[in-house]
């Protein structure tokens, strides 16, 4: 996945590479971007519920 990042992006990824922490409120596209793009997790999230 690619798209371009705007400067006030670029600093704050930069921010979080010096703190080892990503705060998505400063980035909320790229949050948005992302969201669902994770196959695992949405598999876990449909499947349904098992109490042991």
């Amino acid at each position: 996945m690619k798209f371009a990042l705007t400067r006030e992006e670029k600093l704050a990824l930069l921010q979080a590479t010096s703190t080892g922490e990503l705060d998505t409120k400063k980035i909320p596209r790229i949050e948005k971007e992302i969201r669902g793009q994770n196959a695992f997790l949405e598999l876990m999230q449909s499947l349904p519920d098992i109490e042991g």
